[in-house]
This record gives structure tokens, C-alpha cells and sequence, in this order.
């Protein structure tokens, strides 16, 4: 947890001018000067992952960018330098026991799309802000439950959110609103 801690504040601190571009730097990158890789130059790789995750806005809509970046420093500390990049980050992207998924931004996006569609398909329906909350909700648990960052598996989520709310009696009920006299 401390790592964690030490790894976000690196990556808040980071000057702005560093590494601006977008080139994906593999492990052997860390690995040029000497050919092993040092605690610091791991912390390096997981900050540059933190960077391309932060820039990507496909990946940091669904990914929590510092939890990939924290997840994946563990990871390579114990994979060491000969595990691939893309391994480490789709074991991350698609596990169940680290959980990366920026529910909040996934839930957003799914409200602000269900709100856009509603406008057009359910005819201005009254209750649209309760079914695209209802929407937003299923699709920010599904994914959080199993993540998979596919375009294909987040339009089925979506697809399979908007049948489930579709039933007014299948939607979560709101809480009852009560006064203290």
C-alpha cells in the first residue's frame, strides 16, 4: 500500500515536460544502460504506462489510469524485465482479483450515451433519467465485475443494461424520501 502511495505521489509530481510523446517504451528500454532493471527504472515503466493510459480516452474512460499503473509496477516487480508489457497490462485489464475499472467514468459515459439514445428512441419518455441510471448503474457493475477493455464486450454490456432496464419493476428502487417534522 505504501508502494502505491509513493508510486501516485511520483506520478502527481512528475514534471510535465517529461515524456510527452507517445511512444510505447518496452522493458528492454529500462533495461539499455546495463541490462538488468532497477527498482527505479520499474517505477519509470509503470509512470510511462500511467502517462499512455492518462492520454488514451478510450483506456482512462473505463481504467482507473493510477490503479493500472500502481497494479502494474507490483506485477513487474515480481514477473521481472522479460515479461512483456502487453502481458503484464492484459492480465491487469482483464483480472478479477485487481480491479481497475473507473466506475465513475464508466457510469457517466453510459448515462450521458443512454440519455443521448433515450432522446431519439424512447420518444422523450418521463422516466428517462431513472432508466439511464439504471443503465449507467448495470453497465459500471458489469464491467467492474469482469473488465475487458473490448469495444465488442462494452457495447454487449450496454445492450444487455438497456434490455434489463427496459422493465420499469426491474430497476432499482429508489429510496423513500421521508421529513422530520
Amino acid at each position: 500500500m505504501i508502494r502505491l502511495a509513493l508510486l501516485s505521489l511520483l506520478l502527481l509530481t512528475a514534471p510535465a515536460h517529461a515524456n510527452n510523446d507517445l511512444t510505447l517504451k518496452d522493458s528492454v528500454y529500462y533495461t539499455m544502460d546495463d541490462g538488468i532493471m532497477s527498482p527505479e527504472e520499474m517505477e519509470m515503466e509503470a509512470n510511462d504506462m500511467y502517462r499512455l493510459c492518462n492520454m488514451n480516452p478510450y483506456q482512462k474512460t473505463y481504467i482507473n489510469c493510477e490503479c493500472l499503473a500502481g497494479a502494474f509496477l507490483i506485477q513487474r516487480e515480481k514477473d521481472g524485465p522479460l515479461t512483456p508489457q502487453s502481458e503484464i497490462f492484459e492480465n491487469i485489464t482483464q483480472s478479477k482479483t485487481v480491479n481497475c475499472a473507473n466506475t465513475v467514468n464508466i457510469a457517466g459515459n453510459a448515462y450521458e450515451s443512454c440519455m443521448t439514445d433515450a432522446a431519439y428512441s424512447r420518444e422523450l419518455a418521463t422516466d428517462n433519467e431513472e432508466y439511464c441510471s439504471c443503465v449507467a448503474n448495470n453497465v459500471a457493475k458489469a464491467f467492474e465485475k469482469t473488465p475487458r477493455l473490448k469495444p465488442g464486450y462494452i457495447s454487449s454490456l450496454s445492450y444487455k443494461a438497456y434490455m434489463a432496464c427496459e422493465d420499469p419493476t426491474k430497476r432499482p428502487k429508489k429510496a423513500a424520501v421521508t421529513t422530520e417534522p
